[in-house]
């Protein structure tokens, strides 16, 4: 019989992710294929409005103005509202379908998962709580959905906008563009270290709520027997134990979150501040147009 796992042990990954593994589940997607097109369809629009959007700036500082032309202003006034109506409606309906795509992979993996644990044999229940295992065909399946659905179409959106915008930024000015990217090293290694930190964190909170789970599910199980032999004191000193454990693994977790979108904040104010300094303190020479300067940090 295997080694039993409690709720004060934590789990340790047996399998770790590769590309083999996620090809796996791709028959969890295969139904679906459709409607993942139609949604990154509408990414790739909402990519290319949101690229359009400074060369309307651009056009209204640089040409629009200087000539007073009000027709082409009020053009591009429409333009851009009809630009960003269309954008916001893009996105509701992103973040509808994606939900719904979610929802749906999500049932097909527990039937799935369900099926499968019927089938397993008693080592496998025997050698950790049930608690565990409830977590495994709930937390991890919702987790497991968010990353097939949402995060494969932010990922190839994230992609797609930083190709379309590299194109943009080389189109209007190769220079100012190198200026730009001068801190993108910075950038990819403050997310790649974050990265490292929050799955490590991620993982003891994934742990930690599991073990709460467990102890939950036994100490529920055997409300009879604590009362039997007047074990209240001790179950509550338990559960204030294991409680503490998946407070303080969700605080670190989040205070790894947290560092992101600062130091992502810091990095593009220095990126902008560098990019003001170069346009002001070379427009002549460079020869840079305000509007030019304006859509390379807008």
């Amino acid at each position: 019989m295997a080694q039993r796992n409690t709720y004060r042990e934590d789990e340790s990954q047996e399998e770790h992710v590769n590309l083999h593994e996620l090809m796996r589940v791709r028959k969890y997607i295969k139904p679906y294929v459709w409607q993942l097109v139609k949604i990154v369809l509408v990414v790739i629009s909402g990519s290319c409005i949101m690229t359009v959007t400074p060369m309307i700036t651009k056009t209204l500082i640089d040409v629009v103005l200087p000539n007073k032309n009000v027709s082409y202003l009020y053009a591009l006034i429409a333009l851009f509202g009809v630009l960003i109506v269309l954008y916001e409606l893009g996105l509701a309906y992103r973040t509808l379908a994606i939900t719904r795509l979610g929802q749906m992979i999500i049932k097909d993996m527990r039937r799935d998962i369900f099926t499968h644990v019927q089938s397993l044999s008693f080592d496998y229940f025997d050698s950790r709580p049930h608690g565990k295992i409830l977590i495994r065909i709930v937390n991890y399946i919702n987790t497991l959905s968010d990353t097939l659905s949402s995060g494969l179409i932010n990922v190839f959106s994230d992609v797609f906008v930083l190709i379309i915008t590299l194109i943009a930024m080389f189109a209007l000015d190769w220079r100012m563009a190198l200026w730009s990217l001068v801190l993108f090293p910075v950038f990819i290694i403050w997310t790649r270290t974050l990265q490292i930190l929050q799955r490590k964190a991620s993982k003891k909170l994934s742990n930690k709520q599991s073990n709460l789970n467990a102890y939950l599910h036994e100490s529920i199980a055997g409300v009879k027997t604590t009362q039997t032999f007047a074990r209240e004191s001790e179950q509550y000193a338990t559960f204030q134990e294991q409680q503490s454990g998946v407070r303080k693994a969700w605080m670190q977790n989040v205070r790894v979150q947290m560092l992101l979108w600062p130091g992502a904040s810091i990095i593009e104010s220095a990126a902008i501040s560098l990019l003001y300094y170069v346009g002001i303190t070379n427009a002549s020479s460079m020869n840079i147009s305000t509007g030019t300067l304006i859509a390379f940090v807008w």
